[in-house]
């Protein structure tokens, strides 16, 4: 009697046992199943089930690491990664797993003991290359990142990402022809990405293959017409090449793309109304859809209309008028005749003219407005290298000891546009001081 209890005894227990395996191993099904269609969130709930069940299911923290991975929460999934590592310390998997998710936190310097530690259990394991040569590009380590990715190639020489990672190194390390070479093979091998291009039409640039890099630039910016850096380089790249208004085309794009005004208003359906300083003491009508801002200074007023918004007097901006005066200007400068006012402002503008990349007089001509009397420039000028060119009517006048100048500004390629503007708005200028 006594040994069939104990025979029963054992029966129970094994049943019991093989009901808790039955248990996790459903779990851990279910969990294998929801990672691959993609529902992460619903195979970490599972494996999280089989660990409950099994704390010491090594495939469950691999398999609910990964996920953790996919939905980017790489403190959880170094932390699965690193219980795999504590059940099965050869896992290369685990370890080369566990450096992406150091990686993703930029712990760069474990991250890439830990890719080292997966290469040292295989040799051959070519995502571990590629990832520890990822890891020396981000820590510059350039001639490391080198070897590792030689390595990888020698494993695997049809992978166009790896050429990709090896050319962005050699660029790096100035070897220019050499990343040529390296985005070229991406480019052949399938990676016909916006980066393989702006990275070939780069080094392209530093060995000034002006023409070549134009020609990557201009297929990146097909691909994404918003890359402002690219939009930057190519114009420095036409810069190079002696294409002055192609340059002047991309400064200006990218000068409208920062301002957000890349369309031009139909000229026809503009409606004007009227800006004026304090006491209406300046009036010009311009643009009703313009933005306006005046500011007072020690002697008088400035006021400036643009197309595009601007926060403050000294700020820069696209197209647009300023407009100021200045009174007393023999108790500040010692001159007090509109002659002596006049020649007092050609001496500065002539000794300014050197802080500017280019400036040159377009026309000249004399101009009254009101009872001011005075010059009207016609100016075509580069503020610096980086700048598009402008071209602006420059005018100043004086009456007594009194001084009123202005500035009606355009980017040289839309002059054409803005002049019908500005001509119209000359004709409204009034001045009451």
């Amino acid at each position: 009697m006594r040994k069939k209890i104990f025979y029963s005894i054992i029966f129970i227990f094994l049943c019991i046992n093989l009901v808790a395996n039955a248990q996790e191993e459903i779990w851990f099904a279910k969990g294998e199943k929801a990672y691959y269609k993609k529902q992460y969130e619903e195979a970490v709930t599972s494996f999280t089930e089989a660990i409950k069940r099994k704390p010491d299911m090594v495939d469950a923290y691999y398999m609910r690491g990964l996920s953790f991975l996919f939905l980017q929460d790489a403190e959880s999934a170094e932390q699965d990664f690193t219980s795999v590592i504590k059940l099965d310390s050869n896992n290369s998997d685990a370890y080369n797993n566990r450096g992406l998710a150091r990686s993703y936190q930029q712990k760069m310097e474990t991250a890439i003991i830990d890719f080292q530690k997966a290469i040292e259990i295989d040799s051959n394991f070519k995502q571990a290359y590629l990832n520890l040569g990822s890891a020396y590009l981000a820590t510059e380590s350039y001639d490391s990142g080198l070897t590792c990715m030689n390595k990888v190639i020698s494993l695997e020489s049809n992978n166009a990402e790896h050429y990709f990672i090896r050319g962005t190194i050699y660029y790096f390390l100035k070897k220019y022809n050499e990343a040529i070479d390296d985005f070229t093979e991406s480019l052949n091998l399938g990676l016909k990405v916006d980066k393989t291009y702006y990275n070939r039409a780069n080094s392209y640039y530093k060995l000034g293959k002006y023409l070549e890099a134009i020609d990557d630039f201009s297929v990146m910016l097909k691909m994404n017409p918003y890359d402002l850096e690219a939009l930057n380089n190519r114009a420095y790249a036409y810069q190079k090449a002696g294409q002055k208004d192609k340059a002047d085309e991309d400064k200006l794009r990218l000068a409208e793309i920062y301002t957000g005004i890349e369309q031009l208003t139909d000229i026809n359906k503009l409606k004007f109304k009227k800006f004026s300083l304090k006491n209406d003491a300046i009036s010009i009508e311009l643009p009703q859809e313009w933005c306006f801002l005046q500011d007072t200074t020690k002697h008088g007023g400035i006021m400036i209309i643009t197309r595009d918004s601007i926060t403050a007097s000294d700020k820069n901006y696209i197209a647009g008028v300023r407009i100021a005066y200045d009174t007393l200007m023999n108790e500040q400068y010692g001159v007090s005749s509109p002659e002596e006012i006049l020649d007092f402002w050609e001496a500065n503008s002539d000794s300014n003219k050197s802080k500017f990349k280019t400036y040159k007089i377009l026309s000249k001509e004399p101009i009254h407005i009101g009872s001011y009397k005075g010059i009207l420039k016609k100016v075509e000028m580069e503020f610096f290298e980086d700048t598009f060119a402008i071209i602006l009517y420059e005018i100043v006048l004086a009456k007594k000891d009194k001084l009123v100048y202005a500035y009606f500004q355009s980017p040289r390629l839309r002059f054409d546009y803005y002049k019908t503007i500005f001509d119209k708005s000359l004709k409204t200028f009034k001045i009451k001081i």
